[in-house]
């Protein structure tokens, strides 16, 4: 289901429905990290848990997933299946939060689904050109090529060039769409600036993941691409966690993926559940659970992420909330 569809809000709370019970029935099986997780908190484990029972379960917080796997090296305990089942190990640059994660063949044919939901979003269809600029290590490879391909576009991979060669690919490609994180689209920028490349020659689309949160999600995002005068798309993807917003380009902001994600707004402070305002604004702590990524899951995860949501209606049709707002705790 992808969200930019304007379905019924009850139609996506029946899949979440769906996928949490089945998530769960997996997770309280054979995942020993919430197995143990939530024995110690007294979670009962022999009963079918549902979304009604989620406010009953402790949030996770990304120092137990770094205690975890720390500890239980080279793999951690957060897997639900033999690793036999699993076909990719994603290890995160020095410094990042979370080290690793996993995926099977059911969950990167969900990556896939959900960069599906961002390319339909962006308009991104059979006949156009689309440019990949990637690192050796790039997250984005991960879902994002496939999906433009079963969208009908020709992708071009281009990997570990430096700026100029790239924006010379661009002109020489005629790509109509560039995905890139926000490094290296600015580091592009740049570079066809000092190349005098003329704006009619660069893509009339930008696709930005990997956004650092704060990144202003309004018109101070779309400046920083005003000389090429291209449409701009966010993206929120972390590596432990899928992708679960992205932009429409028809307003501020992202779409939260609510089909493949449950989203709760949560006190800081305590914990607990923030109800919206007359406007239908929630403001507080984000807190996501993945759907479709039962063999190494995070359930009720504390971003450390302070958002403003709203429910608002949206150019597009989408009914799904929108993030206006980001920005870190920690900060």
């Amino acid at each position: 289901m992808h969200d930019l569809k304007p379905v019924e809000p009850c139609q996506i709370r029946a899949r979440q429905e769906r996928a949490f019970v089945e998530l769960m029935r997996r997770v309280l099986e054979t995942n020993e990290f919430y197995r143990r997780k939530y024995d110690e908190a007294g979670v009962p484990l022999q009963r079918q848990v549902g979304i009604s029972d989620l406010s009953q379960l402790p949030f996770t917080t990304v120092d137990e997933l770094v205690a975890d796997f720390a500890g239980s090296e080279p793999d951690g305990s957060n897997r639900t299946h033999p690793m036999s089942r699993y076909i990719r190990r994603y290890r995160a640059p020095a410094g990042a939060a979370v080290a690793c994660s996993f995926d099977t063949a059911e969950s990167a044919a969900w990556w896939v689904e959900c960069w599906s939901s961002v390319i339909e979003s962006a308009g991104i269809e059979r006949g156009q050109r689309v440019y990949l600029p990637l690192d050796a290590g790039s997250l984005a490879a991960w879902g994002v090529l496939e999906a433009v391909q079963k969208a009908g576009a020709l992708v071009e991979a281009a990997i570990d060039r430096p700026p100029e060669e790239h924006v010379e690919a661009l002109r020489a490609g005629r790509a109509d769409v560039l995905i890139g994180s926000l490094q290296a689209v600015e580091g592009l920028v740049e570079a066809s600036k000092d190349l005098g490349v003329d704006s009619e020659e660069l893509p009339s689309k930008v696709v930005v993941h990997s956004l650092p949160v704060g990144v202003s999600l309004g018109a101070p995002l779309r400046r920083r691409f005003t000389r090429w005068h291209s449409a701009c798309y966010p993206v929120a993807l972390d590596h432990h966690i899928g992708v679960w917003g992205y932009g429409c380009g028809r307003s501020t902001g992202m779409h939260l993926h609510e089909s493949e994600f449950i989203v709760e707004v949560i006190d800081p402070a305590d914990g607990s559940a923030v109800a919206s305002d007359e406007q239908e604004t929630w403001r507080g702590e984000l807190v996501l659970t993945n759907l479709g990524r039962p063999g190494n899951p995070v359930i009720r995860l504390r971003t450390g992420t302070q958002v403003v949501l709203t429910r608002q209606a949206c150019r597009c049709g989408c009914i799904t909330r929108r993030i206006e707002e980001w920005s870190s705790l920690a900060s």
